[in-house]
């Protein structure tokens, strides 16, 4: 049996924690776990709440290819309805060529 870890964000604030100081942080987490071998990083997109800020998990993984190495990633959430299908198919293939 192979046993995988992974990381998953839903980008919680926390209090007298500022949106891009948790930014930072996931990024900081993120290096440490493909250096460590971690399996994947997920974030799940979530708009204007307190229990989760990220509104763009496709462009912040592609933030996130590019300071790591090995780790895979992936969304957990993504709000589909609110993209057109085209564009979201496209972003997730840019995305695939970037990392």
């Amino acid at each position: 049996m192979i046993l995988r870890f992974s990381l998953f964000y839903n980008f919680d604030m926390l209090p007298g924690k500022s949106v891009p100081e948790m930014y930072r942080e996931v990024e900081a987490q993120a290096q440490a776990a493909d250096a460590l071998g971690f399996d994947a990083i997920w974030l799940a997109e979530h708009h204007f709440e307190l229990y989760g800020r990220m509104p763009d998990p496709l462009l912040f993984l592609s933030r996130i290819s590019g300071i790591t190495q090995h780790i895979g990633l992936g969304t957990a959430i993504v709000e589909a309805p609110h993209y057109h299908p085209l564009r979201l198919a496209e972003d997730a293939a840019l995305l695939d060529v970037f990392s």
